[in-house]
Order: structure tokens, then C-alpha cells, then sequence
């Protein structure tokens, strides 16, 4: 600390050596501060301060020493505070300075982001569809005493540990760089609750740092069979199919799409598509099955194709894919496809259980788009049709 002292009319100067406070440096709104200062012919009485400092309480009061504690105002501006402290003499006194140095920082913004392979998924606000952010805004505030960023004194971010995951750089249309925004380069992995996985940022205000902000970035990881939330049984039913006087057979399989975190993802928009058809007859070459829509509960005429179903009694958050099967009576088809034989584990329910192959298609969904083969791949498979059931194999089958 800076110390100074003012002749007065007599030999026995007042002057100050030290002034030192704990905790140092000296943050705008610190409360309980204990002060020390020290030097010779010190008057009897309190030192004062600048208007900064309130609660003053003098503890110990000598010709060489003034020391106790003082409160310091949220409303203060970081920069220098006097010190005054009377002499032994009429008009006698000695001065100093206290540094006040603004409180840290701090970071806002989204914590979370998403990485879909370098893919950007579409978002549409107006739909109930959940938006899936590939970058978001860090945005600093400065801290108690602090001033905002300028062009002449920017804010100075410093990536830390993972920064390899994201690109980053200053709002292009502020000079202080009062905010960043972060792209997501790859995902947190493998524990995203694991600090030391994510990516952490601070940033500093008249050298002042800010505490480390952390974002985490998810990605989808996979597609799974749904499970019955009470049973813990996969959400998976084979169905006798008897429409437009046919026979054969309806596989239902209820899908959650699961995070790289480990949470089951609400809706996304996904994408289905079938090449490689592997049969003289023709599958669905080309084709595409989409999962646009969102209600709450799929109105029973569309038969639940392309809704995501965000309050199942059984699993929220589930899309079902419908294989079907099924040929014209008399048949057409050699061998033909039957109905799936009842389940024994199951009352009223069915199950296939042939091992005979019909036919089988290379099968593919991707999430974050509507758009054929467009997104992130989250299933490649076999999907191959037996003779009284449907299955999405990792291999063709033998």
C-alpha cells in the first residue's frame, strides 16, 4: 500500500509505513475486513476512509498502530480509497492508499450444447419439437465494483481444459468482446458430469478473473428399444395383420433415442431409408418414413406412423417403426407370410418365432432432419422379414 505523510507544525511527524487488510487484494462488497496500520506519532482516535468504507470498528489504537475491521460497499468503484490517520499534534496527520479491486466476474449463457457429427439440426421454435443447439452465447457481467468491457479494455476469455472440443470466438459485431459464442468440435466424453471432461472457459475484467464456467456437450449415441417404465419388458409387439383381407403380420417396435449423457432425447426429427434391396421382390428402395409430428397423445386413425408420443402410458419420449408384412389371399407370395402364433409369457398377446427368412433390406435412420439420408447416422441394420415376424438385425441374416 501506498503510504504518504503531511508535516505538521511541530518535529513529531505522523507517518504511516504499512496498511494491510485480510483478505487482500481488496474486493468491492467484502464484509469483516481486518485492517492493520502501522508507523509512528499516530494520534489517539479512528483512522477514516474513503466513503467507500462503512462499520468501522477500532480495536487497537496506539502511536504506532491502528487495527480492526470495516466493511467495504457494494456500491463501490474499484480504484483507490484514503486513509487518514490523525497525528499527535493539532492539524497533525498521515495519509495512504487502499486499493479496491472490483469483484470477480462472472459467465452466463447455455451449458449445454449438442454435437450431431458437424451436422445442424434443423429447429423450428413455433413446433413442439425440442431445438437442439450445436453453439451457444458465454456472455460476461462484470463483477461488484467492476466496469463493462470496452474496445480499449476488452474482456480477455481463456479457454482451459478440452478446448479442443469447440471452436470459439468474439461476437463479431462487439469490439469489447463482451460475448463469445461456442460450436460445438466433438462431444464431452466419457462422464459428462465429470468436470475434468468438460470444457471449461474463464475470463478476465481489469485483471480480475472470473470463477471457470464449464459447458458440457451431449450427442446422440444411439437408438434403442424402448422399456415399459413399470415392467422394465421391451416395448417390441408382433401383431396379426388381417386389413384389406390380407394375412400376415404387423411388428411394432418402440424406439427411444438415447445421449452420449445417458438421457433419453426428446423429440427429434428423424429419417428413415432403405437401399440394398436384397430380394427379386421388391422392398422399399428409396423410400423414406419420417417422424415429423408431436402430440401428446397420436390420434388412432394414423395408426401412431410418424408421431412421437411424448406421454406414453409405458415410455415418454418414444417413435414406433412399423414393419409389416403381409400378403392377398390366396397367396401370392412363396413361402407366404402368417400370422404371428400367440405368446405364452404374454396373455392375449402374440409372438413370432419362425427362424425362416423372407426377405431383407438394409435400413438406416438418422436424427436431426426430416431430409432423406441427411443427419447424424444413428442405426444401420438388416431389416429382415421372417415368416410371422420383423426384426432390425446388425448383420444379414444366414
Amino acid at each position: 500500500m501506498e503510504a504518504t505523510g503531511t508535516r505538521g507544525p511541530t518535529a513529531r511527524e505522523a507517518t504511516i509505513n504499512s496498511i494491510t487488510t485480510t483478505p487482500a487484494p481488496l474486493q468491492v462488497g467484502t464484509a469483516g475486513v481486518q485492517f492493520t496500520i502501522t508507523g509512528q506519532n499516530f494520534g489517539a482516535g479512528a483512522p477514516s476512509f474513503c466513503s467507500a468504507i462503512f462499520n468501522l470498528n477500532l480495536t487497537t489504537d496506539s502511536d504506532t498502530t491502528k487495527s480492526g475491521t470495516f466493511d467495504v460497499s457494494v456500491g463501490a468503484i474499484a480504484g483507490s480509497c484514503v486513509v487518514t490517520v490523525p497525528g499527535v499534534g493539532l492539524g497533525q496527520y498521515a495519509t495512504g492508499t487502499i486499493n479496491l479491486v472490483s469483484g470477480p466476474p462472472t459467465i452466463s449463457g447455455n451449458s449445454g450444447i449438442w454435437w450431431f457429427g458437424g451436422f445442424i439440426p434443423d429447429c423450428d421454435p413455433t413446433t413442439p419439437y425440442a431445438c437442439y443447439f450445436t453453439s451457444t452465447q458465454l456472455t460476461v457481467t462484470p463483477g461488484l465494483g467492476g466496469s463493462a468491457p470496452t474496445a480499449a479494455s476488452p474482456a480477455v476469455w481463456v479457454p482451459g481444459a478440452n478446448d479442443g472440443k469447440v471452436n470459439w470466438h468474439c461476437n463479431y459485431q462487439d469490439s469489447s468482446c463482451a460475448s463469445i459464442i461456442v460450436t460445438a468440435l466433438s462431444a464431452t466424453s466419457p462422464d459428462c458430469s465429470d468436470r475434468s471432461n468438460q470444457t471449461q472457459f474463464t475470463v478476465g475484467l481489469g485483471g480480475v478473473s472470473s470463477a471457470p464456467y464449464y459447458v458440457t456437450i451431449d450427442t446422440p449415441s444411439g437408438m434403442e428399444i424402448a422399456r415399459d417404465t413399470a415392467t422394465g419388458n421391451l416395448l417390441r409387439s408382433d401383431i396379426p395383420y388381417t386389413a384389406n383381407s390380407k394375412v400376415g403380420y404387423e411388428t411394432l417396435i418402440l424406439y427411444w433415442i438415447r445421449s452420449g449423457c445417458g438421457i433419453v432425447m426428446p423429440p427429434v426429427r428423424v429419417n428413415e431409408f432403405f437401399t440394398d434391396n436384397k430380394h427379386s421382390t421388391a422392398l422399399f428402395n428409396g423410400a423414406i418414413n419420417t417422424w415429423p409430428l408431436v402430440p401428446n397423445n397420436p390420434p388412432p386413425e394414423t395408426g401412431f406412423n410418424g408421431y412421437w408420443d411424448v406421454n406414453d402410458f409405458h415410455a415418454d419420449n418414444t417413435f414406433t417403426d412399423f414393419l409389416i408384412r403381409a400378403d392377398s389371399q390366396p397367396a401370392r407370395l412363396n413361402p407366404p407370410p402368417q400370422s404371428p402364433p400367440p405368446d405364452p409369457n404374454s396373455p392375449g398377446g402374440f409372438m413370432g418365432t419362425s427362424n425362416v427368412w423372407l426377405v431383407w433390406q438394409l435400413q438406416t435412420f438418422r436424427v436431426g432432419s426430416i431430409t432423406q439420408e441427411l443427419g447424424l447416422m444413428m442405426q444401420l441394420g438388416d431389416l429382415t422379414q421372417y415368416l410371422d415376424h420383423a426384426r432390425v438385425l446388425p448383420a444379414p441374416p444366414q
